[in-house]
């Protein structure tokens, strides 16, 4: 059977999915499996709405409210924070996870796990985001070999990626359950990749993979959506 695999959005309207979802959508029906779209309109029961999916994608977007780990506004965009969407993904998230359901996080995503599973975050530091003057900006994120994110990326040691991102985690940040997988080159005190140390499957990415699109998704990116419809697939369906 083909999974199920809900991605969160800030809302629903064709516009906003053209513009901040297609890629996500797109990318998991390459990978094999049947998207749906989660926003907080349609959101009432997160126990429910997760019963009937096989995994969670949580996907990029604002900042998080800070208080939801423990801090007051320093440096967070209050313009961007949306305290529905993050009730939302928390909520979906925790009836995901209760469940080890496989969770697959990109950029705010990543931000969202590690909030959730009790860690914290850098709420601002200059000079690591594509902006009008470094549009498509790279750098470097270095893989731990035998991760489950080298495993599921097929790849380890030195990626090129793309950052979209004023915040970050750094080791004091990181949820005690987690592990850094990916380290960002050279400033290694940034994790750009994570995974559980406990559940079947949860990874978190601080890059955009679902970009690469425009490149149809060149592998090892695509491999990370691969291997989260795989993971589906064995955890519903032992296939």
């Amino acid at each position: 059977m083909t999974p199920r695999v809900g991605i969160t959005t800030k809302t629903v309207g064709e516009a906003w999915f053209e513009r901040w979802v297609r890629n996500y959508w797109v990318a998991m029906k390459v990978a094999g499996c049947q998207p749906a779209l989660l926003a907080p309109e349609i959101v009432t029961e997160p126990e429910q709405i997760m019963a009937s999916l096989d995994g969670l994608l949580l996907t990029g977007g604002g900042d998080i409210a800070p208080h939801y780990y423990g801090q007051t506004l320093a440096g967070t965009d209050p313009d961007s924070v949306n305290e529905e969407r993050d009730k939302m993904e928390l909520s979906l998230f925790a009836a995901a996870h209760s469940a080890d359901k496989p969770i697959f996080g990109i950029c705010r995503g990543f931000q969202v796990i590690n909030v959730a599973m009790m860690g914290g975050l850098l709420q601002d530091f200059p000079g690591h985001t594509s902006d009008h003057t470094h549009p498509g900006h790279m750098h470097v994120v270095d893989i731990l070999p035998g991760s489950q994110l080298a495993n599921s990326l097929s790849f380890s040691g030195k990626l090129a990626v793309n950052t979209y991102h004023h915040q970050g985690v750094t080791e004091q940040e990181l949820a005690p359950d987690l592990l850094a997988s990916g380290r960002a080159v050279p400033n290694n005190w940034l994790i750009e990749g994570f995974e559980s140390l406990n559940a079947t499957w949860i990874i978190g990415v601080q890059w955009h993979p679902e970009r690469y699109i425009r490149d149809d998704l060149p592998r090892p990116h695509m491999r990370l959506f691969e291997s989260f419809c795989v993971a589906m697939q064995r955890k519903s369906y032992g296939t």
